[in-house]
């Protein structure tokens, strides 16, 4: 904007601007600057209300996300350890055009950019100008309803009218449903020499009463959007404030995720989407972290079968998952109860091919998306995978203050090794393809088209799996023997070895236990034509690739 004859101009940008010369003529700041109004118009106030609205619309502008496992608890500052600004200063993410800064995740938040203060005089020349760095680091908290900023100046530049100036900091907040404050110690603000800022470091405290929190859930949450305001006074009078870029704290006190290192009150950076990953390479869990994995990207072959399923959550995606907390409230019980429900019908209609095994179902039974309320799927697991998986999550969602009713979204990194893919003969260009999901369903060799009874996927268990719950079963390993898909069991006769990782030079699938091939009985190249074990003979009929 065009700028008044005598007037104080504040801009703020990531970038640092040009510095003028006393007696210079004006130039306005770049573009993507944010520049104030005229003084005095600029007074101090309140950052807009963090509405629900409000927090959902600047979480999804920005698309922050940060990952996370549940292996360990995020790390906090310590209220008396001064915060690494030379790491802040290095993260880009940091100085945004948006100037709200960067959320690592729940507990910490970065933020840096330049201010720049020009006083005119009446023929619209520079008088003198402030130009600082400004970095903050916030720190949230697993112990207490109560949010710190860093707050670090450098770079310092005074000229002209400003020589003999004070500057003041005077954060602000404002809350919702309730009040927030902030607070320096005893003080609302500091005010200094401007000599004596530079290389300044303070910090200041927000704060979100539980009385001020939503009294009508159990977890009384309050969210507080803040902001640092600054402004200069000199010989020719005040700057007006520079009010700057707001972000919000999320206060709770829900004693339902108290546990180690956790306690019933917390404060979280909140406009940030979790990312909860399970790593396919952790074999505590690996069973179900494949489950989901297929979930998502092969949806067609899991259970219950549904034309087109989508299963909401997927990380990137535009749809998210919600925790529920049965004991919250008579609504979430009765969510927690309608998932058990229709996760054990499911679960009633498969095969089990282990006594030991249980039943997993994905999305998560502590989620308003799960089985009794949209698509899911539901796979026999290992017990010990489905009590570490169900450990992890419950410990992430203590450890990131994961409420009743937040969303996050799920991952698996799966290192590049679960590739659903079809196995397609290279004498006769046909697929393995398992005609139904009827446990002992002869496997046989029909036209390509891709389907999900046409798509195995190749596990670290040495399983190749169709249909989520059945694996390739090679029987009692003699020559001649049809394979057939049998309810996964982690028998040694469903062991296969090459599968999707099949070397280009012997491209063979060898069943484990016995060392016969998979192979394509008599050569045949009809639909419907047996695959069966046999003596490995390197013939074309027992060689495979992958589409």
């Amino acid at each position: 904007m065009e700028q008044l004859p005598g007037s104080y101009v504040w801009s703020a940008g990531s970038g640092a601007p040009e510095i003028l010369s006393v007696g210079a003529t004006y130039k306005n700041p770049p573009l993507g600057s944010r520049q104030s109004a005229l003084a005095p118009a600029k007074e101090l106030s309140e950052p807009p209300v963090p509405t629900p609205e409000y927090v959902k619309k600047a979480t999804d502008t920005s698309g922050a996300f940060y990952k996370s496992d549940g292996s360990a608890r995020p790390a906090t500052l310590g209220a008396a350890t001064p915060p690494d600004f030379k790491a802040c200063n290095s993260n880009n993410a940091g100085h945004n055009a948006s100037g709200s800064g960067f959320v690592k995740n729940h507990f910490e938040f970065c933020r840096w950019g330049y201010n720049t203060l020009t006083k005119l005089d009446g023929q619209g020349r520079v008088e003198g100008q402030v130009y600082f760095k400004e970095t903050e680091i916030g720190e949230g908290s697993n112990s207490r309803r109560v949010g710190v900023i860093h707050v670090k100046v450098t770079e310092l530049k005074v000229s002209g009218v400003f020589l003999d100036a004070s500057m003041t900091l005077s954060p602000s907040a404002a809350g919702h449903p309730g009040s927030c404050t902030t607070v320096f110690g005893s003080s609302s603000t500091v005010t200094e020499p401007l000599k004596y800022w530079d290389g300044r470091y303070l910090a200041y405290d927000v704060n979100g009463s539980e009385a001020s929190g939503d009294q009508t859930r159990i977890d009384k949450p309050l969210t507080c959007n803040f902001r640092s305001n600054w402004k200069v006074e000199g010989p020719k009078g005040s700057s007006g404030w520079q009010n700057g870029p707001d972000q919000s704290l999320r206060m709770d006190s829900a004693s339902y995720l108290k546990t180690i290192g956790v306690e019933a009150t917390g404060a979280i950076f909140n406009r940030v989407t979790p990312w909860f990953l399970y790593d396919y390479n952790d074999a505590n869990s690996r069973q179900v972290a494949e489950h989901i994995f297929n979930a998502y990207e092969n949806p067609d072959s899991t259970d219950p079968w549904m034309d087109k399923k989508k299963i909401p959550g997927k990380v990137g995606s535009n749809t998210k998952l919600r925790r529920n907390f049965p004991e919250f409230n008579d609504a979430a019980r009765l969510v927690a109860k309608n998932n058990e429900g229709s996760k054990d019908a499911a679960c009633k209609r498969l095969v089990k091919g282990n006594s030991t095994y249980q039943c997993d179902e994905f999305p998560f039974a502590s989620t308003q998306e799960g089985a009794g309320y949209g698509p899911f799927s539901v796979r026999y697991v290992p017990a010990s995978a489905n009590r570490s998986a169900g450990g992890k999550l419950g410990s992430w969602y203590a450890q990131d203050r994961i409420l009743h009713d937040d969303e996050f979204q799920v991952g698996i990194d799966n290192r590049g090794k679960l590739v659903p893919a079809s196995l397609i003969s290279l004498h006769s260009g046909q697929a393995l393809d398992a005609p139904n999901a009827t446990p002992g369903a002869q496997v046989q060799m029909w036209d390509y088209w891709g389907g999900a009874n046409q798509r195995f996927s190749f596990n670290d268990d040495n399983e190749l799996r169709v249909f989520g719950n059945g694996c390739l079963d090679g029987g009692a390993g003699t020559p001649g023997t049809r394979v057939t898909v049998q309810p996964c069991s982690g028998a040694n006769s469903q062991k296969w070895v090459g599968g999707m990782s099949i070397p280009t030079s012997i491209p063979s699938i060898f069943h484990a236990t016995s060392g016969l091939c998979l192979d394509v009985s008599n050569r045949g190249t009809t639909n419907g034509t047996p695959v069966i074990l046999w003596e490995c003979t390197a013939s074309i009929n027992q060689k495979w690739r992958t589409s």
